[in-house]
């Protein structure tokens, strides 16, 4: 399978931000109200932007030109410009971990944030696969763009969420 470098790199490139974030960028951030709604913000427009690249999108799926997948390096290195991946990071370090227990509690979630992103990107590679020839269709791959549009801006629903 052509995509296990991109699978790979997006799922060690996100349990490093991770672990750097719980580390301290995260606390830093987090602490620094502007900062922090400043980076929520951007995270947004650029989420929003993306959802409407997505929705509007007139692009080959099922036939003639396959793009080759990032590889190990370029998706390790985009967990890093991921406005959602830093989101959730800095959400995750700052809920869930505890100054007195930080290296437990990042082992813990360290591990599962690997597992989780491991078993989420290499779905995503799979159904990318299956879907190929349905998505050949120009009307089914416009609905199924708008539908994916509407979900990634739904996913912008926990970045502005009250924080316990």
């Amino acid at each position: 399978m052509r995509t296990i470098p991109h699978i790979a790199g997006v799922t060690i490139g996100y349990a490093v931000i991770f672990a750097a974030v719980a580390l301290g960028v995260g606390r830093f951030i987090f602490e620094r109200p502007l900062l922090y709604d400043g980076l929520r913000f951007a995270s947004a427009a650029y989420l929003v932007w993306l959802a409407w690249r997505i929705a509007t999108a007139e692009g080959e799926a099922g036939g003639v030109e396959i793009g080759q997948p990032q590889t190990f390096l370029q998706a390790a290195l985009f967990q890093w410009i991921n406005p959602k991946g830093v989101a959730i990071a800095l959400t995750v370090s700052a809920t869930y971990i505890s100054p007195a227990s930080l290296m437990q509690d990042l082992a813990t979630l360290s591990a599962m944030i690997f597992f989780v992103t491991l078993a989420s990107a290499a779905t995503w590679a799979l159904f990318g696969e299956a879907v190929r020839g349905v998505l050949a269709d120009r009307r089914r791959r416009q609905v199924f763009n708008y539908a994916m549009a509407l979900a990634l801006v739904a996913t912008l629903w926990p970045l502005f969420a009250p924080l316990r």
